[in-house]
């Protein structure tokens, strides 16, 4: 109703992540973000019925694929060895990333999980224990860890590099809503709130902090696919140091998907300082979708310009008369998919490589 004003219900929280350099993840929408965010992240709102649904389903063949792919997973790209650090997703345990860790300590990487029981949100153990955990990988290897979170895990892994940046090398999410604008874009915002007595100190930062970069490396893995969260809401901003990779897998298949266990392992590879945006080999590119702008790209050829043209029409035969009449514009047409995918492949495939600023 007009003049009415909409008061927050005693249910939407705000959560306090000051210390794990969070912010605030509120169920409004901040009015003052600008157009450019709103355009890259959509419509607010949770995935559809049918992925929800069909999410065990779909994890339980993404787990019997990889012993499929274990062949040319064996070829994956292997690094220094440096430490990583797993974050499991929300109401999930250091069980559920074993077969992630796994694959990366097969690849020679040192690797630790959370060992902070299960994930029931941002407790005050969780605030105080990550980044002690963090300093502690650190310190006995001496050198910087690479973060990995899934879920709730990747918001974390985002804020521990925002905190502690020389601590962290790089940032990899696993379909984590970092950039959600609204709590409706998570099937898990309801088991969410309800937790939220047992959180950390409340205090009012605006959501948009969420989606801020990073001031390392980021790499960012979503699927369209996914039932839990609105893919939107897991892409980051397009930037130097910053790139969203597409899979085809549901939310609970990320941590043993065969496709996104080759994004992580050349993410992994890649030397300290350096960066170079993901490209699959050959063999592998039909596996994944060819979209590296999954907002822009698409919206740019969605209305191509039509010119009206002017056509001649002789009028009744005997006259010789030629009359011209000007033909409206054909209204516009939607480009395909195909047409899109072809544009997508003529993009390099990779850039050149840059080297970070101490």
């Amino acid at each position: 109703m007009a003049g009415q004003v909409n008061t927050p219900s005693p249910r939407q929280h705000r959560l306090d992540w000051k210390r794990l350099g969070l912010g605030r993840l509120g169920p409004s929408v901040n009015p003052q973000s600008s157009a450019a965010a709103q355009a890259r992240v959509g419509r607010a709102g949770p995935p559809a019925v049918g992925w929800l649904l069909t999410e065990p389903a779909r994890s339980a063949l993404d787990l019997a694929g990889l012993g499929l792919a274990v062949p040319w997973l064996a070829r994956a790209p292997r690094g220094d060895g440096h430490p990583v650090l797993v974050l499991p997703g929300f109401l999930a345990g250091d069980m559920t990333t074993a077969v992630l860790r796994g694959f990366v300590r097969s690849l020679g990487y040192q690797v630790q999980g959370w060992d902070l029981g299960r994930n029931v949100g941002p407790t005050a153990e969780v605030v105080a224990g990550l980044p002690s955990a963090l300093e502690r990988l650190a310190r006995r290897v001496g050198g910087p860890v690479s973060v990995i979170g899934w879920s709730l895990g990747g918001v974390y892994a985002r804020g521990l590099a925002r905190r502690h940046p020389d601590l962290v090398r790089q940032v990899i999410t696993l379909g984590s809503p970092f950039a959600m604008r609204d709590l409706r874009q998570s099937r898990a915002a309801s088991r969410f709130e309800r937790g939220a007595h047992q959180y950390a100190v409340p205090i009012d930062i605006p959501v948009a902090g969420l989606s801020e970069p990073v001031p390392v490396p980021a790499t960012a893995v979503y699927s369209r696919r996914d039932g839990i969260v609105d893919w939107r809401a897991c892409i980051d901003q397009p930037g130097p140091g910053r790139q969203n990779v597409e899979v085809r897998c549901s939310h609970l298949g990320f941590g043993h998907d065969a496709t996104t266990l080759w994004v992580v392992a050349d993410r992994l590879a890649l030397p300290a300082g350096e960066w170079a945006p993901f490209a699959p080999p050959r063999a592998l590119r039909p596996l994944y979708p060819d979209k590296r702008d999954p907002a822009g790209l698409r919206a740019a050829w969605r209305t191509p310009r039509i010119r009206p043209r002017a056509t001649s029409d002789h009028s009744r035969a005997g006259t010789g008369r030629v009359r011209s009449r000007s033909v409206a514009a054909a209204p516009p047409r939607r480009c395909s998919r195909s047409w899109v995918r072809w544009l997508s492949a003529c993009r390099p495939s990779s850039g050149p490589r840059w080297r970070m600023r101490p």
